[in-house]
């Protein structure tokens, strides 16, 4: 129950997160024209590490493995550590398959992201010009580090810093806070740009004698 509570505080985290941003500095305009530039329409993939912090539960849970971007709002999340599991979706409908418990979750999309306007963590960067208004917090010669912060109040996501690596312009770290306090950290690297990713990656079918959950309004 913790983990699936600490999985859905993720999920809402990855699909609000690319949603948008306003801000009159010039500098702020370059790093975001370098930004769409870089990722708009792009497939990629990347692994990573992630740092879940619940902090009413005093809890701190650790996973990473390997996540695929196809535009527009295509994304999979494959977890390898500390259990098996995939979170994949085609920006209609969103699977989770728990290996563990041979378990597929199939919901809508929409009921989990309707906040974030679909799928957009990193698969539209397009997107980043509505919801947020943005800050340059730091600028050195390794680094950019952005502060975000939501124009209309949410739980999901209270703050937002994302660290851009200054020569490639790789987003490398996103580290979110919701408005319990908790934290999510997620650090990428070995990026992939080149990726030809087909369509069916993004989709999840039962396994033999997998249980099949559906989720939400699901039908």
């Amino acid at each position: 129950m913790k983990k699936n509570k600490i999985v859905f505080i993720f999920i809402s985290f990855l699909f609000l997160i690319f949603s948008s941003t306003q801000a009159s500095s010039e500098d702020i305009k370059d790093i975001l024209d370098l930004l769409k530039k870089k990722y708009h329409k792009a497939n990629f993939s990347v692994c990573f590490k992630q740092t879940s912090k619940l902090k009413a539960l005093d809890i701190e849970d650790r996973a990473e493995g390997y996540a695929y971007f196809k535009y527009p709002n295509s994304v999979r999340w494959e977890y390898y550590e500390p259990e098996e599991q995939i979170i994949a979706s085609d920006g209609k409908k969103i699977w989770i398959f728990k290996k563990e418990e041979n378990q597929l979750l199939v919901g809508d999309a929409t009921d989990y992201f309707k906040d974030g306007n679909g799928i957009s963590f990193l698969s539209d960067v397009n997107e980043l010009i509505n919801n947020f208004f943005i800050e340059l917090l730091e600028a050195d010669k390794l680094k950019y580090i952005l502060k975000l912060v939501p124009l209309k109040k949410q739980s999901a996501i209270s703050e937002i810093y994302i660290e851009i690596e200054r020569k490639s312009f790789f987003i490398t770290k996103i580290v979110n806070y919701n408005a319990y306090g908790d934290e999510t950290i997620i650090s990428m690297s070995d990026f992939n740009f080149n990726s030809k990713l087909k369509d069916s990656l993004f989709q999840l079918k039962a396994k033999k004698k997998s249980d099949v959950i559906k989720m939400g309004n699901e039908e």
